[in-house]
């Protein structure tokens, strides 16, 4: 048999009272990622060019791990003489891959050696919010890549996190493995400022690792106050206030506040005035009413407030 791979022709195996050629395609042979199946295209013609009948039992693909154990490949015939053979690599490191034909090695013997990817950390990357405030939990995703910049899409890799603080204080962080290649990172901001953000494995850095994350002084509900606003119309504001209790001065957060008056809930749409304060203004007729304020999905302090109109 004359079987060539990649434009290069090599002796491999010579089948009494018959010369075949081999014809081999696809990428099993000299490349594999994690979990991603590996191809390998095999088609048999005669000395002359010309296809050849043969059966399914041909060709045959053994795929040895790092381990010594043996992976279970895929095979497609066409019912003549073309082979679509894959396997996917459940382990990262070097694995053995031999085709034999009809039970002998094409490759006399010495199967080939396909370094299966594993984690890049050169390639690997991890994605801050744009937004992180001191008064939430802030969080981080890494993505793991293979050395061609893909994502590997599974999970199972084991990444240290250290966080520190301003004032180059330590802060516990969680590394949450999604186990689809991606792992979520959390910590409590303990005040706002500069953190530092380390990611590695075993020991060593993923790109750009150490990161430098701004956390600002978000809102606090706690701190925060539902205040009514004597105007022609009722309104009412949210003053927004840090966890330090310092008025804010810029918006964006999630205002909510709802209004019930003795007719019932009254529709409001919330402002956001962008300099610490949310109102809502609301036709009010005599009687008692109920306003429940909160941001970020906390009751602010003072809500629900409760008032009396009169005219």
């Amino acid at each position: 048999i004359n079987a060539e791979y990649g434009g290069s022709p090599f002796q491999s195996y010579v089948l009494p009272g018959a010369q075949l050629s081999l014809n081999l395609g696809g990428t099993g042979l000299t490349a594999a990622s994690l979990n991603k199946a590996a191809h390998i295209e095999v088609s048999l013609k005669d000395q002359s060019g010309k296809d050849v009948v043969v059966d399914s039992d041909a060709i045959e693909l053994v795929v040895t791990e790092p381990d010594g154990s043996k992976l279970e490949p895929v095979k497609k015939f066409d019912g003549h003489n073309k082979f679509d053979i894959s396997y996917t690599p459940k382990k990262p490191g070097e694995h053995k891959i031999d085709l034999l034909m009809y039970g002998d090695s094409i490759f006399g013997g010495k199967p080939k050696t396909v370094n299966v990817s594993d984690i890049d950390l050169k390639k690997t990357q991890v994605a801050f919010p744009k937004h992180l405030v001191d008064t939430g939990k802030a969080s981080a995703t890494i993505t793991a890549k293979d050395s061609d910049g893909h994502p590997l899409g599974v999970g199972g890799a084991n990444f240290e996190v250290s966080v520190k603080g301003p004032g180059n204080t330590s802060v516990p962080a969680k590394v949450t493995d999604n186990h689809d290649g991606n792992y979520v990172i959390e910590w409590d901001p303990t005040d706002a400022g500069d953190y530092e953000v380390a990611v590695t494995r075993n020991g060593q850095p993923v790109a750009d690792s150490p990161f430098k994350v701004p956390i600002l002084e978000g809102s606090d509900a706690k701190y925060s106050a539902i205040e009514k606003v004597a105007v022609t119309h009722c309104a009412v504001t949210i003053k927004a206030f840090t966890r330090k209790g310092v008025p804010r001065t810029t918006g964006g957060d999630k205002a909510e506040i709802h209004v019930v008056g003795p007719k019932g809930p009254i529709p409001c749409t919330v402002v956001d005035n962008n300099d610490g304060t949310y109102t809502v203004k609301y036709e009010a007729v005599p009687g008692d009413y109920t306003i429940s304020g909160s941001l970020n999905g906390e009751p602010v302090r003072g809500s629900p407030l409760k008032h009396h109109v009169d005219h």
